[in-house]
C-alpha cells in the first residue's frame, strides 16, 4: 500500500507538537508492521521532521501564508496525488 502524507500542516504545527509526533509515530509503526510505503510531501523546511527512513520525500519550495496555501492545496497537492 502506498500512502501520500501531506507534511505541510505538520511543519506549521512545529516538529515538537504532540499531533506531529503522533502522526509520525503512526507512520513509522505502519511502515514497520504492515510494510506501508510512504511519500511525504513537504515544503523546504520539511527536512527537520523525523520521518521513517524508507519513505520518499518530495520537497517543494513554496510561498508563505495564504497564497502559499492556495498554491499548495489547489495545485501542487492534487498534481502530486495523481
Amino acid at each position: 500500500m502506498l500512502i501520500l502524507l501531506d507534511g505541510r500542516p505538520l511543519q506549521k504545527a512545529d516538529t515538537a507538537n504532540e499531533t506531529t509526533w503522533f502522526l509520525i509515530t503512526c507512520a513509522k509503526e505502519l511502515t514497520a508492521r504492515h510494510g506501508v510505503e510512504w511519500i511525504f510531501l513537504l515544503d523546504k523546511t520539511g527536512r527537520r521532521l523525523s520521518l521513517p527512513a524508507d519513505g520518499r520525500q518530495l520537497v517543494y519550495k513554496t510561498l508563505p501564508g495564504g497564497l502559499g496555501d492556495r498554491l499548495w492545496y489547489g495545485w501542487l497537492l492534487p498534481k502530486v496525488a495523481k
